[in-house]
């Protein structure tokens, strides 16, 4: 599989393979495409209302499972700010663009330049999520 199979991916709360993903999912599924096994979300399940009941999660699941890092690269977890709060992530497809998904578009490229206003952070799996060639 390249980066072209994962574009135009249509949005899906919960979703976890080509027939939809939400952005979580999305990032899962390119990440277990490098070979690497992180946990999908929290554990905990997601509704419609997350958003407002618990905007925090993307970043605490990120504080548990990742390594800040300012040097992108492919693998990388892009976290974002949208509607207002902390709440969306892509993940790195090389050195300079990103694959995310929202809610209104199926899942596409953007530049990590052009969206840096909204950027707030890279992360980089921990060791025991990533694949053994890392």
């Amino acid at each position: 599989m390249t980066v072209q199979d994962f574009l135009g991916i249509p949005y899906l709360l919960n979703g976890r393979d080509r027939n939809g993903v939400d952005c979580t999912g999305l990032v899962w599924l390119y990440l277990r495409h490098l070979g690497c096994n992180p946990p999908d979300g929290d554990g905990r399940p997601v509704d419609e209302n997350w958003r407002k009941e618990a905007p925090e999660r993307m970043a605490a699941w990120l504080e548990a499972h990742t390594t800040k890092t300012d040097d992108p690269r492919e693998g990388d977890i892009v976290l974002m700010r949208l509607l207002g709060g902390i709440m969306h992530m892509g993940v790195m497809v090389d050195e300079q663009r990103f694959l995310h998904i929202l809610e209104d578009r199926p899942s596409m490229l953007s530049r990590l330049g052009a969206s840096r206003r909204r950027v707030v952070g890279l992360y980089r799996l921990n060791p025991e999520w990533r694949n053994a060639a890392d």
